[in-house]
C-alpha cells in the first residue's frame, strides 16, 4: 500500500515544490529536459555507471493532480534513500540557514537601569559585520589566510556581509540573531564512491567563528593568548580578533554569550560547537594580544632560507627601479622564486639576486641541488620577498627537493 500525505493526521507540511527541487539538488540531482510541459524530471547521480533513478514533479500547484505527483515523488524518494515516508517529508522541510544568536550584557552601575546606547549598537552590529566578512574572505583564499589577513574587507567579505539577515529575536536580557542561509549544491549524505564533501561556504565560514570564540573562551580561562595564535587557520585571524575586541574596547558591554544554531539540513563539523560561548571584557584584553601578536610574527624578519630553485629570470630595468633590486652593467635585474619550507610552512618566496649569486643559481637549478640564501623575510598582499638577499650557496649533497 503507498503512502499518502495526510493534512489532518499528519503534524508535518505538506512540502512545495521549490522545497522539494532544492532538497533534490542537495542530494546531487539534477534537472532533464521533460516531454511534458507541466512537468519536470529529476535525475540522481549515478554510481558506478549504474542508470540514474528518476522523480518527476508537477511544474505548478495549480495543476488537479499535483499533490498526487507529489506523493509519488516522495514515495519514490523514500525508496531511494531507504528513508520512511514521513522521514523523506521532515528531510525536506528542514530549515536551511544557520543562526548566530548574540547575547549582551552590559556593564552598569547598580543604582542604574541596563541599557544599550543607539551609538553602541552601532558599533556592535559594525564589528560583528566587520567579523564575520573577514570570516568569509579567509575562507574563499585559505591560501592566503596569513595571520595578519587581509587589512581590508574585500568584494568577497562584503557580499557574504551583505547576504547575512536579521532573525527573529530571543529573550532574555539584549539580544540579536543573524542567520545565514546555506547553498546547498552537494549531497549532504555521504554516498558510496563518491568523494568526501565540502560543507557550503556559509556553514564554513560560520564554523571558523564558532572555533575562534571558542578559542577565545580558552584563552581567557587558561589566561593563554597562544591558544587563539595557534589555531588562526581555522579559527580568528588578526582581522576578526580586533573587531570581536572592540565590542567591548568601544562599548560598556560586560560579557556576551554567542550560541550557534546549525541548520539540520547540514550536520555540523563536530558537536563542540552546539554549545554556548560566553567572552567577557577580560576575553579583549587577550584578543587584542593574539592580534598584535599574529600581526608581529608576519613583519619582515631575518631569516635563513633552504629552498629549490622554480624561477630563473632576467629583467631589463633602470636606475629608476627599487633600490633593493641590484642591477648588472648591462642594465639587468636577476630575479628567482624558490620554494622553502620555513617555521613549518611550505611557500614561495621571490628574491633579487647580484649577477655573481644568480650564477650561483644557475648552477644549483641545473644540478637539481637546494640553495640557501640569507635575508629579510617580508609579506607583501600575496606573495612573499626576501630582501638583501646574501650568502648564497648551494647545499652540498642536497635531495632534489625539499622533504
Amino acid at each position: 500500500m503507498s503512502n499518502q500525505f495526510d493534512d489532518k493526521r499528519s503534524p508535518l507540511q505538506f512540502p512545495n515544490i521549490d522545497q522539494i527541487v532544492n532538497y533534490l539538488q542537495a542530494l546531487g540531482w539534477n534537472e532533464t529536459k521533460s516531454r511534458n510541459p507541466n512537468a519536470r524530471i529529476f535525475l540522481s547521480a549515478s554510481e558506478l555507471g549504474d542508470e540514474p533513478f528518476s522523480v518527476v514533479l508537477p511544474l505548478t500547484m495549480k495543476l488537479k493532480d499535483s499533490r498526487n505527483v507529489i506523493n509519488d515523488a516522495i514515495e519514490s524518494i523514500s525508496a531511494i534513500t531507504e528513508l520512511d515516508f514521513d522521514e523523506v517529508v521532515k528531510e525536506i522541510n528542514l530549515p536551511r540557514t544557520d543562526i548566530f544568536d548574540f547575547r549582551m550584557m552590559p556593564n552598569r552601575d547598580k543604582d542604574r537601569q541596563d541599557f544599550i546606547s543607539v551609538e553602541e549598537i552601532n558599533i556592535i552590529t559594525e564589528e560583528l559585520r566587520n567579523t564575520f566578512a573577514f570570516s568569509a574572505q579567509s575562507e574563499a583564499e585559505p591560501e592566503e589566510t596569513r595571520k595578519e589577513s587581509i587589512p581590508q574587507i574585500n568584494e568577497t567579505g562584503k557580499k557574504f556581509a551583505r547576504n547575512l539577515r536579521f532573525a527573529h529575536t530571543f529573550k532574555g536580557s539584549f539580544g540579536l540573531s543573524i542567520e545565514a542561509e546555506l547553498t546547498i549544491t552537494q549531497p549532504r549524505l555521504p554516498m558510496k564512491n563518491l568523494p568526501p564533501i565540502q560543507a557550503p561556504f556559509e556553514r564554513r565560514v560560520l564554523e571558523r567563528l564558532a572555533k575562534g570564540v571558542i578559542s577565545a573562551e580558552a584563552a581567557t580561562k587558561n589566561d593563554n593568548v597562544d591558544l587563539i595564535v595557534s589555531s588562526y587557520k581555522t579559527g580568528l585571524n588578526a582581522n576578526m580578533c580586533s573587531s570581536l575586541s572592540k565590542l567591548f574596547e568601544q562599548t560598556q558591554l560586560n560579557k556576551v554569550e554567542t550560541r550557534f544554531l546549525w541548520s539540520p539540513a547540514w550536520l555540523p563539523e563536530n558537536e563542540e560547537h552546539v554549545t554556548s560561548v560566553v567572552l567577557n571584557r577580560k576575553t579583549a584584553i587577550y584578543l587584542r594580544m593574539a592580534a598584535e601578536k599574529l600581526r608581529k610574527e608576519e613583519s619582515p624578519t631575518y631569516v635563513t632560507l633552504i629552498g629549490q630553485v622554480m624561477v630563473l629570470q632576467d629583467v631589463v630595468l633602470s636606475q629608476d627601479d627599487e633600490e633593493e633590486i641590484p642591477i648588472d652593467q648591462q642594465g639587468y635585474g636577476h630575479r628567482i622564486v624558490l620554494w622553502v619550507r620555513h617555521k613549518d610552512e611550505d611557500f614561495k618566496v621571490s628574491t633579487w639576486l647580484t649577477e655573481l649569486d644568480h650564477d650561483i643559481a644557475i648552477q644549483a637549478y641545473s644540478k637539481k641541488s637546494l640553495l640557501t640564501v640569507s635575508g629579510t623575510l617580508e609579506k607583501r598582499k600575496r606573495s612573499r620577498v626576501l630582501l638583501l638577499p646574501h650568502a648564497v650557496q648551494i647545499v652540498p649533497n642536497s635531495p632534489e627537493s625539499i622533504p
